[in-house]
């Protein structure tokens, strides 16, 4: 409740500062300058989310991708596969190993579900899990 208080009173003082005398006087900013500087520059609300998807999320998924076209993503599966698909509970175990496989390389969950999950889930979802 504080930090909600605290912010309406950062925004009322950046559109009326300029009502204020003396030392707080402020030259004040219209509605649509404060909405521009509070969504759409690198100071906003959007700006750390933002500048992070598109540094490092498109990155991480452009290597998943691309382990998926060169064939590690596969080896993997099969691989994952070879060690646990057939004990019990085999394609849960694989869907385990090779996303373990896949985000010991990438590091990236949305990198290894965009890999291996187009594998992955269905036949997960084709076992009954």
């Amino acid at each position: 409740m504080g930090m909600i208080v605290l912010c309406l009173i950062a925004i009322m003082y950046t559109l009326y500062g300029n009502h204020i005398s003396g030392v707080f006087y402020y030259s004040g900013s219209s509605f649509t300058e404060l909405v521009d500087k509070l969504v759409y520059t690198t100071d906003g609300i959007f700006s750390i989310p933002l500048a992070a998807a598109a540094t490092f999320i498109f990155l991480f998924v452009l290597f998943g991708k691309f382990l998926e076209r060169s064939g590690a993503g596969e080896l993997f599966i099969e691989l994952a596969f070879a060690l646990a698909g057939r004990s019990k509970g085999g394609p849960a175990k694989m869907a385990v190993l090779s996303s373990a496989f896949m985000g010991s390389i990438s590091g990236s969950a949305t990198a290894n579900v965009v890999s291996t999950g187009a594998y992955t889930i269905p036949l997960m979802k084709k076992a009954g899990y």
